[in-house]
């Protein structure tokens, strides 16, 4: 998480950040996101790319916070069986 972190706030300062941020699906809007955050403050504003395989899910993006953009990352286990 820490590495993508890096990579998502380094990218906030490239020539290419808009057209990465225009590329990335917006939170109940369109995309991967367009069923979900619908009914929070995270709609339409939110900007982020999921990653699902089995047993995790993972969400990073950027989230607007007044003065600017800033990245986030999520990964998260999604099952209870441990092994």
């Amino acid at each position: 998480p820490h590495a993508m972190f890096l990579f998502l706030n380094y990218t906030r300062q490239s020539r290419e950040f808009s057209s990465l941020l225009s590329a990335l699906p917006v939170a109940g809007v369109d995309g991967t996101l367009k069923s979900r955050m619908s009914n929070s403050y995270a709609h339409g504003r939110l900007r982020a790319k999921t990653g699902t395989l089995n047993g995790v899910y993972n969400l990073s993006g950027y989230v607007p916070n007044g003065a600017g953009l800033v990245p986030f990352v999520i990964l998260t286990q999604t099952t209870t069986a441990y092994k």
